[in-house]
């Protein structure tokens, strides 16, 4: 069945003349208003400093787009913004010390490695020229009571830095065999995190329903 609507228009008047334009409306005309919800402890950032953060990056959006998006207001229905704590924040902090106390570590015993490595080369240079004098003397059948006493002592001194550069390199081993155990667990806490980054890479999630963001781990102030 074909229904025919005819619609008689008289032209004397046009009908578009009375029109002055087209009106439109956009979602973007009226800000988002939205509020700050829970702000995990764990994350050590007050709300003011995430209240910030949130300004900075609808900034980011108004000022390319050129019109207020979104305002900050404390309504009951406004759009909630949380930060939620979770096992891949757990994780990125962990990386974040146990990188720091690496480096701390290296700090300390970098040094402590290059007084040992030139005390070891002194030492080897003393020991050679000792062996050498004692060999002359040796040679000549024996050395001068004098020379005897004063080889004597160096002999010992050798021997006692000798003792005191045993400690320091089992002390250094000990140091750096923690340091390539905590580099072990850091390889393993970063293997870890992956995993969870690949299970969950979102680090955040818009929730329609709840008309809330839910914010699960910050790496970084720009991230």
């Amino acid at each position: 069945i074909v229904i025919l609507i005819v619609l008689i228009v008289s032209f004397k008047t046009p009908v578009f003349s009375r029109v002055a334009g087209f009106i439109y409306s956009s979602p973007c005309d009226t800000p988002i208003a939205y509020k700050i919800g829970f702000v995990d402890p764990q994350f050590h950032m007050s709300e003011k400093q995430f209240l910030a953060a949130i300004q900075k990056a609808e900034g980011i959006w108004e000022k390319e787009i050129g019109k207020d998006l979104f305002a900050h207001e404390e309504k009951a229905d406004a759009l909630s913004i949380h930060l939620v704590f979770d096992e891949r924040q757990a994780l990125n902090n962990e990386i974040s010390d146990l990188e720091n106390t690496l480096k701390q570590e290296r700090h300390e015993i970098d040094p402590q490695i290059a007084t040992y490595d030139q005390r070891a080369a002194r030492f080897r240079r003393e020991v050679s020229s000792l062996n050498a004098e004692i060999a002359h003397w040796n040679n000549q059948g024996g050395a001068p009571p004098d020379d005897y006493n004063r080889l004597k002592k160096e002999q010992e001194r050798l021997e006692q830095e000798a003792s005191t550069l045993n400690s320091l390199a089992k002390s250094l081993n000990l140091s750096k065999d923690n340091y390539n155990a905590q580099v072990g667990q850091l390889n393993n806490t970063v293997d870890t995190y992956n995993a969870a980054l690949g299970e969950r890479p979102e680090e955040g999630l818009y929730d329609p329903k709840n008309n809330r963001i839910l914010i699960y781990f910050n790496i970084s102030h720009d991230e």
